[in-house]
């Protein structure tokens, strides 16, 4: 992985342009490209700015195939957030998954309520504390930090708690994935050879903005494409 690091106002994002525009020039085409950054107002920049890029090589060379190419193509590039791309990456190889290509996105705060909704009611039907729900709520949101997780002495019910709040959430929510269930199915696709293969096969080059707010699962994932055979160039604060 190519990683540019330097302090704020640097030029990090100029330069991640840059690798883009280069890319082009090579005859990279641009729906071979994926551009990742961490809100969708900074993706919509990103694009803005290949999209200046793009123009002036097409000043530069009006009559180069692959200039004409990276216009038409800007608008429809993948210039999105981590969870946007893993979207992506998940419905390129949903087959191989078992996961339905069609599912829906849901908002952080509404995946956070419906699990909310289901611990509560299974707190109520086994006459436990309410105030469990805040550690479930924890559990939830840390879920895909790691592999699974491994309790404590005495916190295996508490464990084997979240496992049955996950699952009730699971099945009212099979259709439509949250954020972190957008993490979790990432970790199968990890173990899928074939199914990681068929997203370095879509998004040869990834390119990511802000590389400093990874999480732990994001960064294995990028670093998995790369050992697949992607090529990764990111920018980042120190």
């Amino acid at each position: 992985m190519r990683l540019y690091v330097a302090s704020a106002g640097t030029g990090k994002t100029h330069a991640l342009v840059e690798e883009l525009l280069a890319l082009v020039r090579r005859g990279v085409p641009l729906r071979r490209i994926a551009a990742v950054t961490f809100t969708r107002k900074a993706a919509e920049e990103l694009r803005a700015r290949a999209k200046e890029g793009v123009e002036r090589l097409l000043r530069e060379a009006p009559e180069e195939a692959w200039a004409e190419e990276a216009r038409r193509e800007v608008h429809g590039a993948v210039f999105t957030t981590v969870h946007g791309f893993l979207a992506e990456a998940l419905r390129h190889a949903a087959p191989l998954l078992s996961l339905d290509p069609d599912f829906a996105l849901l908002d952080e705060l509404v995946a956070e309520a419906l699990f909310l909704e289901e611990a509560r009611g299974l707190l109520y039907l086994r006459g436990l504390d309410p105030g469990l729900e805040a550690l479930l709520l924890t559990l939830y949101r840390k879920r895909t930090l790691a592999g699974g997780f491994t309790p404590l002495p005495g916190a295996e019910g508490l464990v084997g708690l979240f496992q049955e709040a996950l699952g009730r959430y699971r099945r009212r929510t099979q259709e439509a994935l949250g954020p972190g269930d957008l993490e979790a199915w990432a970790l199968r696709l990890l173990e899928h050879p074939e199914a990681l293969g068929r997203v370095v096969a879509r998004f040869p080059h990834v390119l990511i903005d802000e590389y400093q707010d990874l999480n732990p699962l994001q960064g294995r994932f990028f670093r998995a494409l790369e050992e697949a055979g992607a090529r990764v160039v990111a920018v980042g604060d120190p």
